[in-house]
Formats: C-alpha cells, sequence, structure tokens
C-alpha cells in the first residue's frame, strides 16, 4: 500500500485496481457487451512546453460548421484537441474520422470521452481511436479504458477523460486514483460530456450527480464537459453541490486544490441552443453565450505555460468568425492536499435493465404480452399499452437517504407532437422477474400509491430527440413508497410501470443491450 502512494515509482495499475472494487454503480451503457479497450500506458511526470495549444469542445457533429471549427483550431496552432463527447450524431465513426483527417490529418492528437450519442456505435469508434492513439503516439501515456476511464500524461497536462453518466462505473474513484498518481501535476482537467443541471444554462437535467464534480475541484483540477449547445463559465468555486463561490474576480482564476471552475464548450457544430429557465442567471456564471446572445460555432483555445511561467494559462472562447465570447487567464498552484475531502465519494448510480424480459408492454384491451421487440411504446396514441420496466439489485435498504431517482431512456424515433406518461411502480418488496408470456401478467400487478406525470414541459418531450437519452421527473417518493416496505432488503428488485398517450418509443433491451433503460440514484451525502 506504501508503495502505491509513496511517489514517483509506484505501481499505477495497483492503485486503479484496488479503486475499482469500491463501488457498483453503473451507467447507461454498461451493458453494452462490446469488447473494452484499456491501455496500459505510464504517467510518467511531464513537463509542459512552452506556450503549448490546446482546444476543448464538445458536440461536433458532420458538415460544414464542425469542419470550420478543426481549420480554425488547425489556423491557431492546436498540437492537440480534448473532445468531451458527442461525435457525428450519426453513429458512423468511418464519417466521423473522415471529417477529422480531412482537416488535421490521421494522426494529429485527437483525446475524446464518450457522449450519449455515441454509445450505439461506440465499438467503431474506439476501435479507429486506439488506431489512432498509436499513429500519434499518444498510447504510452495513457492508462486506463480508453474515453470511459481512461487518464492521460500528455504533453504535461494530467487530464481524465470519463464517461460519468453515459458509460463504465467507479467514475469518482477514478479520478481520485488517476490524480494521486500525480499530486504535483501543475495542470489537472477532467473531461466528460454530461452535465448537471446547475452547471449548463439550456434544458439538460441532472447527469452527473456532483461527487465528480466536487472530486476534481478537490485537486485543483478544471472541468470540461460539453452536452449543453452553448458556452459558459463559472467563478472560482470552492463547493459544486452547494454553489459555493470563492469570488467573483473573472480573471485570473487562481485554482489549487478545493478551488477550480467548471466550463460547457458544446458548440464544436452542431445544433446551437438558447438559454431555458433563466439559468443563465445563475450567480456563479463568469461568462454565458448562446444563440440569444449570437453565439456561433467554435471552441476553447488555451494555452499553457504561458511565455515559460509554467503555472500560467490564457484561455478564449473563439468561434469560427473569429469572435473572442470569453477570454481569462488561469494561475494554477498544486499545493499539498490536506484535509480537503468531499462531501460525497458517490452520490450517484446507474442500474441497467439486463434482461429481455424485464422490458416488456401489455395491451391492456385484450391482455397480451409484448416482448422481444425493438422498441417501447411508452406513450401511444391509443393510450392502451401499459409498460413494465425492471431493475435488479437496487443497493438501497430503508435507511438510504435518497434525494433523487430518475429514468433514463434513449429515444428510438423524434418525437410526434404532445405527450402525457404516468409513471408508477409495483407495490412489492421484491418484484419478480416477468415470464413473458402470462395473460395480463403486468396490469395484474398491485401499484404504488405515488406516481408522476411526465409532459412535454418536463425535459421538453414534445422536441424529442433520436438516440437522445430523455430523462424523467423525479421519482423519488415512488421508490421510497416500495423500499420502505415491509420485507425489503439490500439488492431487491423494482418494476415501474408507464403509460400514456401521444407517440413516444424508446429503445429496449432487444434493440441493444448498450441502449436499454437506466435507473439513477441520486443519494444524499
Amino acid at each position: 500500500i506504501n508503495a502505491e502512494y509513496g511517489g514517483p515509482k509506484m505501481n499505477y495499475n495497483l492503485i486503479l485496481s484496488f479503486a475499482l472494487l469500491f463501488s457498483s454503480a453503473l451507467a447507461f451503457g454498461t451493458n453494452c457487451g462490446k469488447p473494452i479497450y484499456t491501455f496500459n500506458g505510464t504517467l510518467t511526470p511531464q513537463a509542459v512546453p512552452q506556450n503549448l495549444k490546446v482546444a476543448f469542445f464538445g458536440d461536433q457533429g458532420l458538415g460544414s460548421n464542425p469542419k470550420s471549427v478543426l481549420e480554425m483550431i488547425k489556423a491557431w496552432g492546436a498540437e492537440f484537441i480534448v473532445h468531451s463527447g458527442d461525435f457525428d450524431y450519426s453513429s458512423s465513426p468511418s464519417s466521423w474520422f473522415s471529417l477529422i483527417d480531412s482537416v488535421l490529418g490521421p494522426s494529429y492528437p485527437y483525446f475524446a470521452s464518450i457522449g450519449n450519442h455515441d454509445v450505439t456505435a461506440w465499438d467503431g469508434y474506439y476501435t479507429r481511436l486506439v488506431s489512432r492513439y498509436s499513429a500519434m503516439g499518444a498510447a504510452q501515456y495513457c492508462v486506463g479504458e480508453l474515453g470511459v476511464n481512461m487518464v492521460c500524461n500528455y504533453k504535461g497536462l494530467l487530464i481524465v477523460y470519463s464517461g460519468i453518466g453515459t458509460k463504465g462505473n467507479n467514475h469518482v474513484q477514478f479520478i481520485d486514483s488517476s490524480f494521486k498518481s500525480d499530486p504535483s501535476a501543475v495542470w489537472k482537467i477532467c473531461s466528460w460530456h454530461k452535465n448537471q443541471r446547475l452547471y449548463q444554462t439550456g434544458d439538460k437535467t441532472d447527469e452527473t450527480g456532483y461527487a465528480v464534480y466536487d472530486k476534481c475541484r478537490e485537486y485543483g483540477a478544471i472541468v470540461a464537459t460539453g452536452h449543453e449547445h452553448s458556452y459558459s463559465r463559472t467563478y472560482l468555486m470552492t463547493d459544486f453541490a452547494t454553489q459555493k463561490i470563492a469570488n467573483t474576480i473573472k480573471s485570473p482564476l487562481s485554482i489549487t486544490p478545493g478551488k477550480s471552475f467548471v466550463f460547457v464548450s458544446g458548440v464544436g457544430g452542431y445544433g446551437l441552443r438558447a438559454w431555458k429557465n433563466n439559468l443563465e442567471k445563475n450567480p456563479w456564471w463568469a461568462s454565458v453565450a448562446s444563440t440569444d446572445n449570437g453565439l456561433n460555432y467554435g471552441a476553447l483555445l488555451c494555452t499553457f505555460n504561458v511565455n515559460g511561467q509554467t503555472n500560467k494559462a490564457i484561455c478564449e472562447q473563439r468561434d469560427i468568425k473569429g469572435k473572442v465570447w470569453d477570454q481569462f487567464e488561469i494561475l494554477s498552484t498544486p499545493s499539498p492536499i490536506q484535509g480537503l475531502k468531499s462531501e460525497c465519494n458517490d452520490d450517484w448510480i446507474d442500474l441497467q435493465v439486463s434482461s429481455s424480459n424485464d422490458d416488456l408492454s401489455e395491451d391492456l384491451s385484450t391482455g397480451e404480452i409484448f416482448k422481444s421487440k425493438s422498441h417501447i411504446h411508452v406513450a401511444s396514441k391509443k393510450s392502451n399499452l401499459l409498460n413494465a420496466i425492471r431493475f435488479e439489485r437496487i443497493p438501497l435498504n430503508q435507511e438510504s437517504k435518497i434525494k433523487h431517482v430518475y429514468l433514463q431512456l434513449m429515444g428510438a424515433k423524434e418525437g410526434e407532437g404532445k405527450a402525457w406518461i404516468q409513471i408508477n411502480a409495483e407495490l412489492a418488496p421484491n418484484s419478480m422477474e416477468f415470464s413473458g408470456n402470462l395473460s395480463r401478467e403486468i396490469s395484474v400487478r398491485q401499484k404504488t400509491k405515488n406516481y408522476v406525470e411526465w409532459t412535454e414541459f418536463d425535459g421538453d418531450l414534445e422536441g424529442w430527440e433520436k438516440r437522445e437519452i430523455w430523462i424523467s421527473p423525479d421519482l423519488k417518493d415512488i421508490v421510497k413508497e416500495v423500499v420502505s416496505q415491509q420485507g425489503w432488503e439490500h439488492n431487491n428488485s423494482i418494476t415501474f410501470f408507464l403509460k400514456g398517450t401521444g407517440n413516444r418509443e424508446v429503445y429496449s433491451f432487444d434493440q441493444d443491450r448498450c441502449v436499454a433503460p437506466s435507473l439513477v440514484i441520486e443519494m444524499e451525502c
């Protein structure tokens, strides 16, 4: 144990193996069944080259706009790119890499985290990314599962690429172990795709938990995200979970263990968006931009080790027309970490449907059961379908402090018109598996008194995108009613029932286990 934490000669892979024992929390896409590529390089400390230029963005797409963003980045002289998820929006790895190669060439250093629009073709993306990392000579500097739980010390920047909220598990522990590998690194960065609602300015909901944000802050690491198609940057923060602002100085930002900031740059080329729900007015924002004030596609461009000052960086959010939307300096002081423990270590649990018998439907007029279908009609025009979605091994007991519970469903096609969906659960201390062939075996089960109604005003159902992950309203009270029953035990099962009007279809386990429905449980700390 002492060797693992004792100095530069420690065995990082031992630390990583140790960390992965702690949590059973899973994420959307955990059941993909695809082969996993793991890098086994080294994280030897490196000096940051003087005036090192790095570009950050997410949410790219195909066509002229993303090409223009890459051309701008190339003209600026970026030495590598950090892409925070959502590649081409077409599940076409060949098209995406053709775009990149056409501007940057096949060996340009290009690092990426998985996004929700990348899940269904992830095997194709990571196969090509592995080849690219080898071609650019970067594989030797990386450790862990590509784009999901990966850390690279490339050109002196220690960067974690996380799939939190999208794929994989043990993300908080991985971040902790990664930064323990080199606590003296001047520049530490966390990159992932998704957001918490309060750290974006659009209509995204809580999709990662705060623990990952605050674990990065604990080490003085910058948090880089995408997902929302706009730009925003916070002031220096001393606690992300409680939105504690260190100060309201826009520049410079003096990051140190316990203090950092987050930015969203989801404007890499696909579908710019407007502000929603007045979230752009939250007091922790140092800078915000969207279609409301004329934002165009672009990237955050950062220069590190400015003119030989190792701990200084200058960043600007620049668009493809040359306009600078935000400009600021960063001063990093990697002082010893003493007593800076986040309130939450693992507050985010994801569980995914794992069987064909765990997402099925019943025709209420005939009692006929439908399973092994690729789509679930969670809202149907005739309102005659009752859907059941069952999750096993719920890691809750009757004393668990539950903060929020959500269903995550991946849209199988574009939403059409308005919709209304009612969600409740089976009132049973341990929901038994369905056979899939007994008439009315869904409707016969007893339902909870608590229920929620999911309308077009919650999560913008009217605009469901294909292959977007849609988040239900909070199911906390429903789950508490189930868990409070006599006979409930840790790792028992819960079934949720969904019945609605309109036209909403989501992918089932039988479409691809990779996109099966997921249950998110956020815990109080």
